[in-house]
C-alpha cells in the first residue's frame, strides 16, 4: 500500500559546480538528473510513496534556464499523473519574493500544489490508507512573512499535522531563510515538520513529533558533500517517524594525508592507486601534508591516477619545507636543525637497514611537528 511521504529539499538543480573546473559541465548534467531519479524512486511500487513534499531550493537560482524548468515540470507531472500527492514550497535560492521567480513565471503550469501563502496555515488535507493528514506550509515572502516563526495559528482538529517550510530551526541566520522556533512547533502540535535549507541530514524530536532536514543529496562542493539516502515517513503509523532509505549519489571526499612516514614516491603512488580503486568515480581532494623524504611531484601524480576518479585534486600542503631532506634540515641553526642532527646521529648508530629506515621515518614524523613553526634562534 502506498502510504509514505517522500520528503525532499535542496536539490539545487542548475548549480554550476564551478569548483570542478573542466569537470563542471559533466557534473552539472549529471546532478540535474537528480529530480528524474527521485521521481523514478517515488513511482516505483516497492517504495510505497503516496506523497512528495519539496521543502525549498528545488532550483539553485530563482530564474533557472528554460530547458531545465521544462524538464522539471515534465518530471513533476509524472508524480501527479500517477495519482500521488505533490506539494512544492519555494526556498531562499528560488525565492517567491523575486518578481521573475521561476514559480511566478510557471505558476499556471506547476504540477500539484505550489505554496505561495506568506505565513503558515493549512494548504491541503490528505487521506492516505485510512490516515487523515492536515498539511500546513508557507513560502517566505519578503515584507509579508511574519518573522521569526514563533507563533502558529492552529485550529482544533483530530487530523495529524505536517508543516512544510524552508527555514532555520532555532538558528538566527541572516540569509533570507525563515527562522523557526522549536517551542512554536511543539505548541502547535505538529506531528512532522518537513524542513529544507540546511544541507546536512538532521532528524530531531520536537515534543511528540519530529522536525527533519533530508539534506542535500548531490553535493555542491568539498564543504557540501551531499548525504546518503532519502527521507521517508510512513503516514499510517501511530507516530510519524522519519526513515532513511537507500539512494545513490556521487561521493565527494576531502582528505588530508600525512606523508611523513612514507618511504618513497612509489609507496605514495601505490596508495593513490588503491584509493582510486576503492573510491572509483568519486570527486576527491587530497591534501598531501607532512614532510616526505622524497620529491613529491603532485601535478605528475594527479595526472597518473586521476582516471580512476570523476575528479581529483592533489593539493600540496607541505608548508614552506617542500622536499627538504633530513640532511638539508640538519644544516640549519634552528631547533629543528638540532633535532635533525640528533636524528641523523641515531640513524648512523645502527647498521640494521630495517632499523635505520624506521628511525628515519620517525625523524620525519618529528620534523612534521615543526611544519608550521618559524625559526626561533641559534642552537645552544
Amino acid at each position: 500500500m502506498r502510504d509514505r511521504l517522500l520528503h525532499l529539499a535542496d536539490l539545487h538543480l542548475g548549480d554550476g559546480h564551478d569548483y570542478l573546473g573542466p569537470s563542471a559541465p559533466a557534473r552539472r548534467s549529471e546532478a540535474d538528473l537528480l529530480l528524474r531519479r527521485l521521481v523514478d524512486f517515488a513511482l516505483a511500487e516497492e517504495n510505497q510513496i503516496a506523497a512528495v513534499a519539496i521543502a525549498g531550493d528545488l532550483f539553485d537560482h530563482h530564474h533557472p534556464q528554460h530547458a531545465l524548468v521544462e524538464s522539471a515540470l515534465a518530471d513533476l507531472a509524472r508524480v501527479v499523473a500517477a495519482g500521488l500527492h505533490l506539494i512544492t514550497v519555494p526556498g531562499n535560492h528560488d525565492e517567491w519574493s523575486y518578481a521573475d521567480c521561476v514559480y511566478r513565471t510557471y505558476v499556471n503550469r506547476w504540477p500539484g500544489l505550489l505554496v505561495t501563502q506568506p505565513n503558515p496555515g493549512p494548504v491541503a488535507t490528505w487521506r492516505i490508507g485510512g490516515a487523515e493528514i492536515e498539511v500546513h506550509a508557507l513560502a517566505y515572502v519578503a515584507g509579508r512573512t511574519r518573522l521569526p516563526l514563533d507563533t502558529s495559528e492552529i485550529r482544533p482538529s483530530s487530523f495529524r499535522r505536517i508543516l512544510i517550510a524552508h527555514g532555520s530551526l532555532d538558528v538566527d541566520w541572516t540569509d533570507r531563510s525563515v527562522p523557526i522556533r522549536s517551542a512554536a512547533l511543539i505548541e502547535a502540535g505538529y506531528d512532522y515538520v518537513a524542513l529544507g535549507h540546511i544541507h546536512q541530514a538532521i532528524e530531531r524530536r520536537i515534543g511528540d513529533g519530529w522536525a527533519c532536514y533530508p539534506g542535500r543529496i548531490e553535493g555542491g562542493g568539498f564543504d557540501d558533500p551531499g548525504v546518503d539516502g532519502v527521507l521517508t515517513v510512513k503516514l499510517t503509523e501511530p507516530a510519524l517517524r522519519p526513515e532513511r532509505r537507500p539512494f545513490s549519489h556521487r561521493p565527494i571526499l576531502d582528505q588530508r594525508w600525512n606523508l611523513s612516514g612514507h618511504s618513497d614516491l612509489g609507496e605514495l603512488r601505490g596508495r593513490l592507486h588503491r584509493f582510486a580503486e576503492e573510491q572509483s568515480g568519486a570527486i576527491a581532494r587530497i591534501e598531501l601534508a607532512g614532510l616526505p623524504d622524497f620529491d613529491l611531484e603532485p601535478t605528475r601524480l594527479q595526472e597518473e591516477v586521476r582516471g580512476g576518479f570523476f575528479h581529483l585534486e592533489l593539493v600540496d600542503g607541505r608548508g614552506g619545507f617542500g622536499n627538504a631532506s633530513l640532511e638539508t634540515v640538519a644544516q640549519e641553526t634552528t631547533i629543528r636543525g638540532a633535532f635533525a642532527r640528533r636524528a641523523l646521529r641515531a640513524i648512523e648508530e645502527t647498521s640494521d637497514e630495517e632499523e635505520r629506515a624506521l628511525r628515519r621515518a620517525a625523524a620525519r614524523f618529528g620534523l612534521d611537528a615543526f611544519e608550521r613553526s618559524q625559526p626561533v634562534g641559534d642552537e645552544a
